[in-house]
């Protein structure tokens, strides 16, 4: 048998939330595109919720900015870093 390698990760990336609103729902496609994790998107009130890494923020903040179809980026007033997550 063979074994799979295990791939082990020693620090916990921070990511960074932001509010992306939209003008109609294909512009998702596009923000998938960008290495965005989209966790919800509201098609009624024509929002998405997006994460990446705190490090990539801001450079993809202005990539989604640049995006056709974009009303405004906001940045998510959930901050990741005060949960904590026990066992």
């Amino acid at each position: 048998m063979r074994q799979k390698a295990v791939r082990k990760c020693d620090k916990m990336v921070s990511r960074k939330a932001m509010v992306i609103y939209f003008q109609s729902k294909k512009v998702v496609k596009e923000i998938e595109k960008l290495n965005l994790n989209i966790t919800y998107v509201n098609e009624k009130a024509n929002y998405a919720i997006a994460y990446t890494d705190t490090v990539n923020y801001e450079k993809a903040k202005k990539q989604v900015q640049a995006l056709s179809g974009i009303k405004k980026v906001d940045d998510s007033l959930a901050d990741m870093e005060h949960l904590e997550f026990k066992e």
